[in-house]
């Protein structure tokens, strides 16, 4: 009997099971973080997550199987497909080393601020013509990022985009009673379009 390789194995089979323990948990702070973004003035229990099932594949590109809006590198790799469910919701968290997670489910990950999240909601009560609660919202999703007051489909040339200072825009998506809101707006609450994202 091969003694070193008899060893040897089980350090690989012991390296592989920590590994996989590491991203379990790695996955559960993961939907606790990103479900106490989707649902703002809710109590979430971490320890109330569960993992369901771990399901080992092969992601084709770096999208990891979800639709990230942006572009993904095309290289092929191994990794997992984590299922969760917290308040009886089932989530599904996909990744490859546990550092980083793409989903379909839990898509906003961007910590926003309270008075970005108030203007939204301001938004949201001028749109439907009455008061919504925090605790009536699910943010689907939520990007900061940089632009222009003016989308480059809205100028008359490239020159005219690029002569705009650029600005911060916030872009959320909020599901309230079964419908779909979208706002994208700037640090002073003015909206912009969502071209940029």
């Amino acid at each position: 009997m091969n003694v070193s390789g008899f060893f040897s194995g089980m350090i690989s089979s012991f390296s592989r099971d920590e590994k996989k323990e590491a991203i379990m948990e790695n996955a559960i702070t993961e939907c606790y973080n990103r479900l106490i973004l989707r649902f703002p003035h809710r109590d979430i229990n971490k320890n109330e997550i569960k993992i369901l099932d771990v399901q080992k594949t092969k992601f084709m590109d770096g999208s990891l199987g979800c639709n990230t809006g942006n572009m993904s590198t095309q290289a092929t790799e191994e990794g997992y497909i984590i299922t969760l469910t917290h308040d009886k919701a089932l989530y599904s968290l996909n990744t490859t080393s546990g550092t980083y997670f793409a989903s379909n489910d839990l898509k906003t990950k961007q910590k926003y601020e309270a008075n970005v999240l108030n203007i939204a909601m301001q938004k949201l009560t001028e749109k439907i013509k009455s008061y919504v609660g925090f605790h009536e919202i699910i943010i689907d999703s939520y990007k900061v990022k940089s632009g222009r007051k003016l989308s480059f489909r809205e100028c008359k040339n490239l020159d005219e985009y690029m002569a705009q200072a650029e600005e911060t825009h916030y872009a959320f998506d909020i599901l309230f009673e079964n419908n779909k809101y979208s706002f994208c707006f700037n640090e002073n609450g003015d909206d912009r379009t969502d071209q940029n994202f």
